[in-house]
C-alpha cells in the first residue's frame, strides 16, 4: 500500500492544509490537557505563561511515546 502525499494535492492550498494541521495540533493538546485532568492554578498568567496544575500528569507521557512511536513507524 502506497502512502500519498495530501500536499501535493492541487486542488487543495497550501495555507488550508497548515491550518488543518494547527487545528488538529490545538485539538490533541486540549484533549490532553483533559485527559490529565488540567486546571489553572490561579487566574494571574505571567506574559504568555499560563500555570496549571495536572492531576494524570501520565497521559502526557503515554501521548508522548505514543508520537515517539508513530513518528518513527512512518519515517520508516
Amino acid at each position: 500500500m502506497s502512502r500519498r502525499n495530501l500536499a501535493n494535492r492541487a486542488d487543495i492550498p497550501a495555507d488550508v492544509l497548515r491550518q488543518r494541521r494547527d487545528l488538529y495540533s490545538l485539538a490533541i493538546g486540549l484533549e490532553l490537557f483533559n485527559l490529565a485532568s488540567g486546571s489553572l492554578v490561579s487566574n494571574t498568567t505571567f506574559g504568555t505563561l499560563m500555570p496549571v496544575t495536572l492531576s494524570h500528569p501520565e497521559f502526557l507521557l503515554y501521548a508522548a511515546w505514543v508520537g515517539f512511536l508513530y513518528f518513527w513507524f512512518r519515517s520508516g
